[in-house]
């Protein structure tokens, strides 16, 4: 039996009535008795028996763990502590035989691990007792001696953790149990093979045991050392500096004793025969990264998992860790606490295999499962990082506000700290999601095209690769503008935390769920009772008015113009209930998303420059399905072509897009993030008068050259993000153009113009044009959000 439990003693408080008390790690059993140690502790004075087995108790041995029976159930006011005292004696003799008894060898081997295991339990006890009277004796040292044992305490505790690097070497003897099971396959074929090699298995084997007992002495020797030096100073009110060396000195010695030293700032040991080694990672010790993207789904078979394993960790082409497998373990009402705890769902071989299609871990999903991924390495190391847990996500960025630099002004923070961002790769017209591949915000159920009856119905989801298709490739109705239909990507409820930090900077959290009370829902998933929708349709399309109707729809439509902003409201809410023009909570979903992905405030260098090449006329804006086969994301360094960001066609760049939600009166900012007064505002519908909005008085008034750069922002938290200084360039800051007037009342537009060339992106805004102004530059889309 392999040994493959980890090891450390189990506690137990009394009641008076349970005698057995079960353990879970492996324990051998000798002619007369086990190698269990069972203590009856006394809680309030500390005082330990060890009981007797066969008087005191009896043990029943499993396969992996057991059963201690006491023969008097323990009182409340005790303890009971079973650990394990594993021989160091080799208890089996070999002979040379024509047969290999691998089962004999490998539980010689099981037992040599166990007794690594106790031996690295009780360097980790050891630790951790000794810092903690170190550190009362720092408390209790008030002179100028407290900052030499300080010293002290810092150096023993770096050369513990040399020690204990040392020990796990030892784990190597997996190794050698490979090679001995090696052994007994190829003494099926040959016996005197099988001699020879049972020969050098048990040579093996009695190194390895001497390296261990080796190692065990020395650290044993360390040990009292080292208490002892505790000793001393606890016994002493101060400690001479000759006193403080020779401590120092003798610890050093006790280490270099393991054969650990240093050279050329590189870490060395020696075996037993003296050979020289490097400490090297391709022998165990170094997890894998956490998986990313997880995501987690009620369906009617079970469970549905998705997740995207680690991928190797890698430093300047050196391979550090290479991930082997994915547990996936359940557990009813709390997650797992390790790979060996709850029930197994899963051990995933194929790295990435469930990245998109989910696996569906059929059980009554009424009850309340609990699923965690660890990511295991070639050595057997787990990852036991808590954002494995499935059911919740957050992404976490900051928004530098005094960094000028657009490639350097946004900071991953939390789960996607080390994540690489997305980018349009223009030489090869290829879209590069880099760690954003798979996404869950980017997954079917969260983003996805579809097309919806004005009655608010899904009618059925699209390729995402080309519109003109329907999932199943049949032909989509994209372009058929006699349907009472629209194309829209549906998106699922999003919580945010958005604060401004002690420096000034903007932090930003996304999350599937609301963490607690710092997130908040994006506007737009609020209907107006303050109730919240789980899903949202914003338009593919720019919207083209039809038949008095303002459409999202495929087709090379002409985008709607020279409307005022009643009109394009009018012709939105023709489509039946529920629709309604794009808004400014809508635009800062999509703002906050690319930021997340793209970690760039240059929209233009990372996704594309978008139309911006000129023209007088509505004829320069491009027309609708001119990237129906791009995918999700598309851009290109050409300003006679379009950009599509999550799976919408120019959501900056063509023709402005006019919003709800965002006006300027008199230079102050006035803004409603949804229907009903949920937000804060005192009026139930939106209007362009700002009428009832919250009133954003902590902000400035907007300075600089209107129709310049935006050089300077401002949050409002749980509001949004707002230029107030335009004076800066196309390669700093936010790179986009905004426009301005303070005086009279402005109705906010976004995303640029065919005719604003590099002012236009991402963050291109404008608080110049009134609600009356209707040029050929200007129009709106329609978006569909359930009442």
């Amino acid at each position: 039996m392999t040994n493959e439990k980890p090891y450390s003693p189990v506690n137990y408080d009394g009641n008076g009535l349970t005698k057995e008390f079960p353990f879970k790690w492996q324990v051998h059993e000798t002619k007369s008795k086990t190698e269990l140690v069972v203590k009856l502790i006394n809680k309030e004075t500390a005082e330990e028996n060890i009981l007797q087995e066969g008087s005191d108790y009896k043990v029943v041995v499993e396969v992996m763990g057991g059963n201690v029976i006491c023969t008097v159930p323990p009182e409340e006011g005790y303890t009971i502590n079973i650990s394990r005292q594993t021989s160091n004696y080799q208890s089996k003799k070999y002979s040379t035989s024509p047969g290999f008894q691998s089962s004999e060898i490998e539980n010689s081997f099981d037992r040599i691990s166990c007794s690594l295991q106790d031996m690295d339990y009780n360097i980790e006890n050891f630790k951790t007792t000794f810092t903690e009277q170190v550190d009362k004796t720092i408390q209790i040292n008030k002179n100028d001696t407290d900052k030499q044992i300080s010293d002290f305490e810092d150096e023993v505790n770096s050369k513990i953790e040399q020690v204990n690097e040392a020990v796990q070497k030892l784990n190597r003897l997996d190794e050698v149990l490979v090679e001995c099971e090696t052994y007994a396959t190829n003494a099926n074929n040959s016996s005197v093979f099988a001699e020879e090699q049972s020969v050098i298995a048990q040579q093996e084997a009695i190194t390895s045991k001497g390296f261990a007992e080796e190692a065990e002495q020395t650290l044993n020797t360390f040990r009292e050392e080292q208490e002892t030096a505790i000793s001393d100073i606890k016994n002493q009110q101060s400690i001479t500096e000759s006193e403080l060396n020779t401590l120092r000195n003798n610890l050093i010695n006790n280490i270099q004793a393991l054969g650990i030293y240093m050279k050329d700032d590189r870490l060395f040991y020696r075996d037993t025969q003296g050979i020289e080694h490097e400490f090297r990672n391709d022998f165990g010790g170094i997890a894998p990264m956490a998986v990313k993207h997880k995501e987690i789904e009620k369906t009617e078979e079970g469970f549905a998992l998705t997740w995207t394993d680690p991928d190797d960790s890698t430093y300047q082409s050196n391979v550090y860790c290479r991930w082997n497998k994915t547990v996936i373990r359940r557990k009813l009402g709390s997650y797992p606490a390790s790979p060996f705890d709850g029930d197994e769902v899963l051990v995933s071989t194929v790295r990435n295999q469930y990245a998109e299609t989910p696996y569906i871990d059929e059980v009554d999903t009424s009850l309340d499962y609990k699923y965690r991924a660890f990511p295991c390495s070639l050595n057997n190391v787990y990852n036991l990082e808590e954002i494995n847990k499935f059911g919740q996500w957050i992404y976490s960025f900051t928004r530098l506000m005094n960094e000028s630099v657009p490639s350097e002004k946004i900071v991953y923070r939390g789960t996607n700290e080390f994540y690489k961002p997305a980018y349009m790769d223009f030489s090869s017209d290829t879209f590069k999601y880099e760690d954003w591949e798979n996404a869950p915000f980017l997954l079917k159920d969260r983003l996805a095209p579809c097309v919806v009856g004005f009655d608010g119905e899904l009618q059925y989801f699209l390729n995402p690769n080309n519109y003109k298709e329907k999932e199943d490739g049949s032909p989509s109705d994209v372009t058929n503008t006699g349907l009472d239909i629209n194309c829209f990507m549906r998106i699922k409820l999003l919580f945010r935390r958005k604060r401004k930090n002690a420096n000034g900077d903007t932090e930003i959290d996304i999350s599937n769920v609301q963490v607690n009370d710092e997130y908040k829902p994006y506007g737009s998933f609020v209907k107006p009772d303050g109730t919240l929708r789980e899903y949202i349709y914003l338009p593919i399309y720019r919207g083209s008015l039809i038949n008095g109707k303002c459409r999202s729809m495929s087709g090379n439509l002409t985008p709607m113009s020279s409307q005022t902003a009643q009109n394009e409201r009018n012709y939105c809410q023709a489509n039946g209930a529920g629709h309604d023009m794009i808004t400014h909570a809508d635009r800062e979903i999509l703002e906050d998303l690319y930021m997340l992905m793209f970690k760039n405030t240059d929209s233009q260098s990372a996704l594309g420059q978008g139309k911006s090449n000129g023209g007088s006329d509505v004829g320069a804006c491009l027309k609708s399905g001119t990237m129906d086969d791009k995918g999700l994301f598309y851009g290109s360094t050409s300003t006679a072509v379009g950009i599509k960001m999550f799976g919408m066609e120019n959501r900056y760049t063509s023709q402005w897009e006019r919003v709800l939600g965002e006006v300027l009166v008199n230079g102050v900012r006035k803004v409603k993030l949804c229907q009903g007064t949920s937000d804060g505002s005192t009026v139930e519908d939106f209007n362009f008068t700002g009428e009832g909005y919250i009133t954003l008085s902590e902000l400035p008034t907007i300075t600089g050259s209107s129709g310049g750069y935006i050089s300077k922002e401002q949050t409002v938290d749980d509001i949004g993000t707002f230029p107030i200084v335009i004076s800066g360039s196309s390669s700093t800051n936010e790179c986009d153009g905004m426009w301005y007037n303070n005086s009279g009342t402005m109705v906010a537009l976004r995303g640029g113009r065919s005719n604003n060339g590099a002012l236009c992106g991402v963050f291109c805004s404008s608080l110049l044009a009134p609600a009356s102004n209707a040029t050929w530059n200007i129009g709106s889309s329609v978006s569909y959000k359930p009442l």
